[in-house]
């Protein structure tokens, strides 16, 4: 019998917005394919206005392009020739009828050499701000200069139809060219310099200078400094990011020596403001975790999703290619690991709540780019550069890398994970995908704007592969054709109407066939067979003062839950079998031909039957059990119910199956809530508050008789003591890596944390 790969339903208890609540509103780069970036969004008196950067790939051939094969899009001889002139495009959605209109469109201007060039090739950020000077709240647009043109100036609108230039942001330095951040704060203003520009085709994306700057009022007053410049550390390259939170602003440097900081001030007094480090060294990754992309607070805590600029490798500095990390500040400054790489820090050891790894477990999201709350989740959106991959040249890769990519395959990876993702969470560790294709475009390598609205939740792309992109032809050779899929666009998501009550969930592992790939990987670890004796058991097992290896413990553990069984005649069931070690106990008892495993893996029935010879083993899931009804005089199942879905469909679906007077036996693992939450394998549902509810889920199945022994510090204590042991041993002789140790260390630890109680339980079927 063969599993199909039919989605796994799990019951949510209440619905974030999913794929097919999205709808594409605006496509092309606003009918404009050289509107690449959706750079700034906002929602100003009942409208929506988004600020686009434009030319943008064509731009970078010829400002330190990364070395590549072939560029991605197809280059006028003269770049600059190319109408660059940053737009800003108006959306009233209670008439969606009427389309976009173009409110703004930089003008042209009289550059440095005498040359006609745009006055601003992008709007990097909005902000709503009333000054002392405005009369009602202003749109506040950030803008970004060419290297010939004037300093970057600020654009003000009062009613959002008529945009004025407010002099020089920051310090007035012409040598920076673009503002990122604009953050309303205690009835001021702050922001920072971005980028700096060397001269002609030398910009720095995130190179200007780690000073904040604040106004009461951008129309009549001056910037003035609100922090000591770099905050007394020259290795802070700029203050790239910034946020309320806790009656403090918080700002976030980028740091490409030892990693991002983050910062706080109440900005009490006149300015510059007393400051406070909160965080250092990126979360103690390095500089792995360059610059805070993105700063977000939800339910209480402040989220910061890193990345390593230039889209995922720093040229200049040799940084990556890494995945994006999240974590999250609490209001004393503690923080968590939410999305990322296990590791060692001096405020203990760290792993991510979420049970994710770095970049949400893909190397290509590089930036956890934006982050917002709508409607009670919080989504993260990210930027892939997978894209890119086909263009790249491969000489200056490392051999891992070069290996690692030849393995899975260029084409394959941008099928597979082309485009960016889009994440939700009510919790902040359960995590949902929302896409994870660029909303069905893999040419959508970023969401770089989102904005919660009454009408729903508002999303900007990043896509810059036009007008025409570079494709490879049946020959083999590259050709530049026209992309109908360029161009940035803009979604917009609208909660449905009703809520159903089961619905199918869009995590990497939705299906059962997924689910089994994964079981798979992690049944074979070798090192893991190493420290069970290669004995096939992978049971926590049975610790005893005599006990001395975990082959012995789980031999123990076979035999006390055996010895459950008062008259052991009949035929038995042994559930999630694993790789028939249990099954191969069960032997000494009962005959081969009235032992039946059943395990959801196909490819581990083949060890099952040489474990356990004559046996019966079947691929089967425990929730769905292809017996007939009061067919099976006694059921057994170690470590398994915790996993399935859900440890009640189970309890209901064994006492359907066994005889009247048959017992199910079992071990079992009861988890904390929050774990729950952290853990993607686990089903919320199979959350338990004690062991009295505990219970009851065996009595609501029907059973009687339910006896439920509590055996943790026999079970868990010793298996977590002699699994770190093993674990060191290996590390300190050099027979696993840093990496390889980090990773078993946390789950040892994560164990140790996590698990409330360890039972053995009896329930018996009334007569």
């Amino acid at each position: 019998m063969k599993i199909d790969d039919r989605p796994v339903t799990r019951l949510e208890p209440s619905s974030g917005l999913r794929r097919e609540n999205f709808t594409r509103i605006s496509k092309n780069g606003f009918g404009d394919r050289y509107n690449g970036i959706s750079h700034s969004m906002s929602y100003f008196q009942g409208k929506v206005y988004v600020g686009t950067s434009r030319c943008n790939l064509q731009m970078i051939a010829v400002n330190n392009p990364p070395s590549t094969a072939v560029w991605p899009v197809k280059c006028p001889e003269n770049v600059y020739q190319l109408d660059r002139r940053a737009q800003i495009w108006c959306y009233d959605p209670t008439n969606p009828a009427g389309g976009w209109t173009n409110a703004y469109t930089a003008p042209w201007v009289t550059g440095s050499d005498g040359t006609e060039v745009p006055q601003d090739m992008g709007y990097r950020g909005q902000a709503i701000f009333q000054g002392t000077s405005d009369s009602a709240p202003t749109l506040y647009v950030c803008t970004w200069s060419p290297s010939k043109g004037p300093a970057p100036q600020l654009l003000r609108s009062q009613e959002g139809l008529h945009f004025e230039r407010v002099g020089s942001l920051g310090s007035g330095d012409r040598s920076f060219n673009t503002f990122r951040t604009l953050y309303p704060f205690k009835g001021r203003l702050f922001t920072a310099p971005t980028g700096r520009t060397k001269g002609y085709g030398q910009a720095d994306d995130c190179m200007a200078e780690a000073t904040v700057y604040v106004t009461c009022d951008p129309l009549t007053q001056p910037w003035q400094a609100a922090s000591p410049p770099s905050f007394n550390d020259p290795t802070n390259l700029t203050a790239f990011e910034m946020v309320e939170f806790n009656n403090h602003l918080y700002v976030g440097t980028v740091n490409a020596t030892s990693g991002y900081q983050i910062w706080k001030t109440k900005a009490e007094g006149d300015p510059p403001y007393q400051w406070t480090q909160v965080l250092a060294n990126g979360a103690y990754r390095g500089n792995l975790n360059e610059m805070p992309v993105s700063m977000t607070v939800f339910n209480n805590a402040l989220y910061i999703g890193s990345g390593i600029q230039n889209g995922g490798y720093d040229k200049v500095y040799h940084i990556g290619p890494a995945g994006a990390e999240l974590i999250r500040i609490y209001p004393d400054d503690t923080w968590d690991l939410i999305v990322g790489e296990a590791r060692l820090t001096p405020h203990g050891y760290k792993y991510p709540l979420s049970d994710i790894g770095p970049g949400f477990d893909s190397l290509f999201n590089a930036h956890f780019w934006r982050s917002v709350v709508y409607e009670g989740w919080l989504y993260v959106s990210t930027y892939n550069w997978s894209i890119f991959l086909p263009y790249l040249s491969q000489q200056n890769w490392s051999n891992t890398f070069k290996k690692r990519i030849q393995k899975l395959g260029i084409h394959n990876i941008v099928q597979k994970w082309g485009g960016c993702d889009l994440w939700r969470t009510q919790d902040g560790v359960r995590w949902l995908p929302v896409s994870r294709n660029g909303l069905d475009n893999p040419y959508n390598y970023g969401i770089r704007t989102m904005v919660p609205t009454p009408h729903g939740l508002f999303l900007g792309t990043a896509n810059t592969f036009g007008p025409e992109v570079c494709l490879r032809v049946s020959s083999g050779e590259w050709t530049y054709a026209p992309n109908p899929s360029s161009g940035t666009e803009v979604w917009l998501g609208v909660p449905p109407q009703q809520t159903p009550v089961v619905v199918k969930t869009e995590e990497p592992s939705q299906t059962v066939a997924e689910l089994k790939e994964k079981y798979d990987v992690r049944m074979y670890e070798p090192l893991v067979d190493e420290y069970y004796d290669y004995s096939d058991f992978y049971s926590w097992g049975y610790w005893d003062a005599q006990t001395q290896t975990q082959k012995e413990a789980c031999l123990n553990m076979m035999e006390l839950l055996i010895s459950l069984i008062p008259e052991k005649r009949g035929n038995i069931i042994d559930v999630a079998c694993g790789k028939g070690a249990t099954s191969r106990c069960l032997l000494k008892y009962y005959p081969p031909s009235a032992i039946t495993g059943i395990d959801i893996s196909d490819k581990l029935m083949d060890t099952c039957r040489q474990n356990a010879p004559g046996c019966e083993f079947v691929v089967m899931d425990a929730t769905r059990m292809d017996f007939a009804d009061a067919s099976c005089d006694n059921m057994i199942c170690v470590d398994g119910a915790g996993l399935f879905d859900t440890r009640e469909r189970f309890l209901h679906e064994a006492f359907r199956v066994l005889k009247p007077g048959g017992r199910l036996i079992l071990s079992d693992r009861l988890i904390s809530k929050a774990a729950v939450k952290r853990l993607r394998s686990i089903n919320w549902e199979n959350y338990v508050r004690d062991l009295k509810e505990y219970d009851t889920l065996y009595q609501r199945a029907g059973f009687d008789n339910v006896q439920i022994y509590d055996v943790t510090p026999e079970c868990l204590g010793g298996y977590t003591d002699r699994f770190s042991d093993f674990i060191c041993r290996k590390f300190t002789t050099q027979a696993i890596d840093r990496d390889t140790f980090n990773n078993f260390m946390s789950f040892i630890l994560s164990r140790t944390i996590i698990i409330r109680y360890y039972v053995f339980v009896s329930a018996q079927k009334p007569v």
